[in-house]
């Protein structure tokens, strides 16, 4: 398909499609498999059965409120946990500094290595570097930003790849780094040009069998984020399968949702270990919304984790033990 016109799903409905199906036209259609990639994150897991192929999911937060590093660590899981092959577009960030949060997500505990003269800084080893890049070769690919941010050129170059390679999730970070002017003659056509891109991501998913995320950054919020305060269209967030924020859980959304909720102070999310909270907003297929999924982050190797004792190893021991 050219990837650069619009598509939509009516472009690649058979000329010989009935235009209304019967009850029995729907049970002879053969059924597909259903196909789900974790991601990891044992409660979001569980309420959604993972990122379903085919669909579409939306992911905001505030600044600061971990999302980056949040999608780069479902990626790697996808890659070495699932057997997934990931292909990742970051606007804001080189694909180098990309990749090295992820050789940090990577290495884990075991691998990561603070800098002797700062409390808070940690590197990976250039050999533990190449055991993981070797091992994500043909499982990863970072969109090199010096081709530009088109949206039709990176539309074009996710239906290349994924026909060579046949990608199984995409992670686009973030809607509003991507040009998209040219699709709005006026200034005014920006939000609509948006919601035509994720029909075409929408279509995109369902011809190529993958799942697509994307982030969208919020409105200034006034109060505690919401689903409303994303940028952009409202039809955004209508038009996706599942719709996540993740917050930071820090002073302002313990005052926030005491305030909106009426959460007492002894509430779980207020424990001191949890650093951020994943909220479900919209799950389309299984109805889940307002769950909250409490995360706890470490520092040293970037990592949001299930419990705070929770230390996953992708690579077999291969980092030996913890620094």
């Amino acid at each position: 398909p050219d990837w650069q016109k619009a598509v939509t799903l009516a472009d690649a409905a058979e000329e010989n499609e009935p235009k209304f199906f019967t009850l029995p036209d729907i049970l002879a259609q053969p059924s597909e498999p259903e196909e789900y990639i974790k991601t990891g994150i044992t409660e979001l897991d569980s309420s959604l059965g993972g990122f379903k192929k085919t669909l579409v999911t939306c992911v905001s937060g505030l600044r600061g409120s971990g999302k980056s590093s949040l999608l780069s660590q479902i990626v790697l899981h996808a890659c070495v946990k699932e057997n997934a092959r990931c292909l990742m577009f970051s606007g804001e960030l080189t694909a180098r500094t990309a990749a090295d949060w992820l050789f940090r997500q990577a290495a884990g505990i075991n691998g990561v290595r603070k800098i002797s003269k700062f409390d808070t800084k940690y590197f990976v080893p250039d050999d533990i570097k190449h055991i993981i890049a070797d091992k994500l070769a043909d499982r990863l690919y970072i969109y090199n930003n010096r081709y530009g941010n088109d949206y039709t050129r990176v539309l074009s170059e996710m239906g290349r790849i994924n026909e060579e390679k046949r990608v199984d999730l995409i992670l686009l970070d973030n809607l509003m780094a991507l040009d998209i002017r040219q699709a709005a003659t006026r200034p005014e056509d920006k939000l609509e040009a948006q919601s035509k891109f994720v029909e075409q991501l929408e279509a995109f998913a369902k011809l190529t069998n993958t799942h697509i995320i994307f982030v969208a950054h919020p409105r200034k919020a006034q109060g505690f984020l919401r689903l409303d305060d994303i940028s952009g269209s409202g039809d955004i967030t209508n038009r996706v399968d599942n719709a996540i924020i993740i917050h930071r859980a820090n002073a302002d959304f313990k005052r926030l949702t005491q305030r909106d909720f009426g959460w007492k102070k002894d509430h779980p999310l207020y424990h001191e270990d949890v650093g951020n909270v994943l909220e479900v907003c919209k799950d389309r297929e299984n109805g889940t919304q307002d769950k909250f999924i409490p995360l706890y982050f470490e520092a040293a190797t970037k990592r949001l984790k299930n419990s705070p004792n929770e230390s996953v190893d992708y690579f077999g021991g291969a980092f030996g033990e913890p620094f």
